[in-house]
């Protein structure tokens, strides 16, 4: 079961994603709600990290985080085959009595990313993504299901309505609920690396390969670039290499929304809002306080 509940879990993901997908600081201690991790220079080091609870908590303007614990009707969506689409999972949760929605609503235009896989000296897993985005809502979502991995995610809360009315205005446990179901990016228990980088256009071998903007291929090519010249990182240096390919380097009106560097390994993420990349929001995927 839990092998399923992590294949159901990627293929939302790029369900959601499916729109399209496009080492100069020293970390500080961060400053807001919660509780807030010290590092030293090789991003070893963890003081503490935020701990949630299942009230949202505003890490910052258009950044929160919730958690959820327990059940949330993951084996019946399983049980009635899954979905192919947004509309078909917006359709199982309208139908299911998880939790009255309303008439929910998913969306979303297409968007960008640059993601990449790599080691550290360790021989831990590293990934790091930036969502590139206009100005927009950002949740980041701990659960804790009662059966199943689990796991963080990444949801763009605007791509969430009922009847044009903001996800702002359902109950916390209802956003984090609701937000379970659209995820962007996310880590759980469980991980599968197929390549060590993408952007937003087609790697396949086919017809549509190579297809994409220009600023995806040049994304592309820094991330490939910073991979050949080292054989491991460790989380600061994703973090650098995530920088790099930011939005503010290309001079869009976009901006890169959020930034994570995970360690697949320990479940260690780090989150950097708008490309401040001077103050990480520190998570771990089980929630618990010592990794």
């Amino acid at each position: 079961m839990k092998k399923k509940l992590t294949i159901l879990l990627a293929a939302l993901f790029f369900i959601t994603a499916s729109a399209g997908c496009s080492s100069k600081n020293e970390e500080t201690p961060s400053t807001h709600n919660g509780n807030h991790g010290t590092f030293n220079t090789q991003g070893e080091e963890q003081a503490n990290e935020i701990v949630l609870s299942e009230e949202i908590t505003e890490l910052a303007n258009g950044l929160s985080a919730v958690r959820h614990t327990g059940d949330y009707g993951f084996d019946e969506f399983l049980a009635e085959g899954g979905a192919s689409s947004d509309a078909e999972v917006v359709s199982f949760l309208m139908e299911s009595d998880i939790a009255d929605f309303g008439n929910l609503m998913f969306g979303g235009n297409p968007f960008g990313c640059s993601a990449l896989s790599v080691k550290n000296a360790d021989g831990d897993s590293l990934f790091g993504r930036n969502f590139d985005w206009n100005t927009c809502n950002a949740m980041v979502i701990q659960s804790r299901p009662e059966n199943g991995y689990s796991s963080i995610s990444t949801v763009n809360t605007d791509f969430i309505g009922m009847s044009g009315i903001s996800i702002s205005a359902l109950p916390d446990g209802l956003q984090a609920l609701a937000g379970l179901y659209a995820p962007l990016d996310g880590l759980n228990e469980m991980v599968v690396t197929k390549t060590p980088a993408v952007t937003n256009f087609y790697l396949a071998e086919g017809e549509k390969n190579g297809i994409g903007t220009r600023e995806s291929h040049e994304r592309y090519k820094l991330l490939m670039n910073r991979l050949k010249d080292t054989e491991t990182m460790e989380m600061n240096d994703v973090r650098d290499t995530l920088d790099s390919v930011s939005k503010e380097n290309f001079g869009e009106f976009e901006s890169t929304e959020w930034s994570i560097v995970m360690n697949q390994s320990t479940g260690e993420v780090w989150y950097y809002h708008r490309e401040n990349y001077t103050e990480p929001y520190v998570f771990t995927v089980t929630g618990e306080q010592e990794l």
